[in-house]
């Protein structure tokens, strides 16, 4: 199945945040994801650190083709290290915070977006051991012609 135009921008938004250097660039990785009574079921993608996670619950690729409007989930993750403090934390949050508007920027060139509702910072949410911001995206889409 072809991904959607508005998936396919919002890959390409966090895929071109650098959160490396500019001597050595890496860039975020995407995952669509679904919510399950079990916890999170990830889909089998590899991607890189920190991760955008976009929960698809009922949002059909058709469904974001048509509709104008969209209020979709995100998380962004990061792993936590192995011996950690709340200044850790506190400062991996700070960095996904400055990338999620990094990422915010890089949509509003496809469709015009902001926030719908306060962006969480959560840390023991996830099995293995992530940290990250969960946020909210109103998302308008203009209807094909």
């Amino acid at each position: 199945m072809a991904i959607s135009a508005l998936n396919t921008a919002i890959k390409n938004s966090i895929e071109t945040v650098n959160v490396g250097t500019e001597s050595n660039p890496s860039y975020c990785g995407w995952l669509p994801a679904e919510r399950s009574r079990a916890g999170l079921t990830l889909s089998k993608v590899k991607c890189s650190y920190p991760a955008l996670l976009q929960y698809t619950d009922g949002h059909s690729e058709t469904e974001l083709e048509f509709i104008t409007r969209h209020n979709i989930d995100f998380y962004l993750i990061n792993p936590k290290p192995k011996q950690y403090d709340v200044l850790t934390i506190m400062e991996i949050h700070d960095l996904l915070s400055g990338y999620i508007y990094d990422f915010l920027k890089n949509l509003k060139q496809y469709y015009d977006c902001d926030f719908a509702g306060n962006r969480v910072r959560l840390v023991d949410q996830l099995p293995d051991g992530e940290a990250g911001i969960y946020f909210t995206l109103q998302i308008d889409v203009q209807r094909p012609c």
